[in-house]
């Protein structure tokens, strides 16, 4: 798995906390996978964006949201699957981000070469239907 950061000042960020109140505004629900039951989603023309439930609880358990309660946390993890793609390759492997703290986080599960945060841009531009910067500036 492949790791990436970029910090809270990069225009992603402010867009990634603008498509958290889309799709809980107006996305449905969806679960995709065992550790969440209803995770809130929007789907573009070509990927789906599943939206995950904050660590919460007394202890922090990654699962104290199971059921992706919007009034018990926030929703500032997210996952990115491109629609129609069955193989994972490195092109459209599932993209896990992360932005609930000062930073943004990006796991990609296959091996990876040249800009990682080319596709979380492209799926965060077409939920917004907006344009984002193509690099970090």
């Amino acid at each position: 798995m492949a790791t990436f950061e970029l910090p809270a000042t990069d225009p992603l960020f402010a867009a990634l906390l603008q498509l958290e109140r889309l799709v809980l505004a107006r996305g449905g629900r969806r679960t995709f996978c065992n550790m969440y039951c209803d995770n809130p989603w929007i789907e573009t023309a070509r990927f789906d964006v599943y939206l995950l439930p904050e660590p919460g609880g007394p202890h922090l358990h990654p699962q104290w949201n199971i059921r992706c309660d919007p009034t018990k946390t926030r929703f500032r993890r997210a996952s990115i699957r491109r629609r129609f793609d069955a193989a994972r390759t490195e092109d459209n492997a599932p993209r896990d981000i992360d932005f609930s703290g000062g930073s943004i986080r990006l796991a990609i599960d296959a091996p990876f070469v040249g800009d990682p945060w080319a596709r979380v841009r492209e799926v965060v531009s077409e939920a917004l239907g907006t344009g984002l910067p193509p690099e970090t500036a």
